[in-house]
């Protein structure tokens, strides 16, 4: 079955019936399927919410690293996911850092369109000779960020950290679920 809209008259009122007033609200909303929000095209549809943690981790070209803290938060919503990053570590010895990984899903495979996080802080971490900023991607049909230094017309350097040094990596950023 279904609910139509109607008008005082008992005809039908397509796109002119709210649901509830700002003052006179419905408390909670349960949905099998999805909304569509401003249309009731295919692309209007939302079909998925999420919010929820993970453990991100550091993958090293070289050298070790022991991770005293990981924190991981994402909200995704439909395909695309919105997720935050820190990362606390000490490395034994000098170390290439290579990739972060952990990513709550799985990234799209963009055909060559990399983008990449925003990275907010990078404590004790060598960007490279010449380098000016840290920056990364994601890999392909991934959970992971290849991290890299770049700028001053340098190629992509592998940031690094000093042997016995504690570094520490924040960021954020977006990707989608499906190219």
């Amino acid at each position: 079955g279904y609910y139509i809209p109607t008008n005082n008259t008992g005809g039908t009122a397509d796109n002119a019936v709210d649901l509830g007033l700002a003052s006179i609200r419905y408390k909670d909303l349960y949905l099998g399927g999805g909304v569509y929000l401003g249309g009731t095209g295919a692309a209007n549809k939302l079909e998925d919410y999420e919010e929820g943690t993970f453990s991100p981790s550091v993958t090293t070209a070289s050298g070790t690293i022991s991770i005293s803290a990981q924190q991981g938060k994402y909200v995704k919503v439909g395909d695309v996911v919105h997720y935050w990053i820190r990362v606390v570590a000490t490395c034994t010895s000098t170390t290439v850092i290579y990739n972060v990984d952990g990513l709550p899903f799985s990234t799209a495979a963009y055909s060559g369109f990399y983008a990449g996080p925003t990275i907010a802080n990078a404590y004790h971490v060598a960007l490279g000779t010449n380098a000016t900023v840290l920056g990364g991607y994601y890999l392909n049909n991934t959970n992971s960020i290849r991290l890299h230094s770049y700028g001053n017309q340098t190629a992509q350097l592998s940031p690094s950290v000093s042997a016995n040094g504690v570094f520490e990596l924040r960021f954020e950023g977006s990707y989608r679920l499906t190219a």
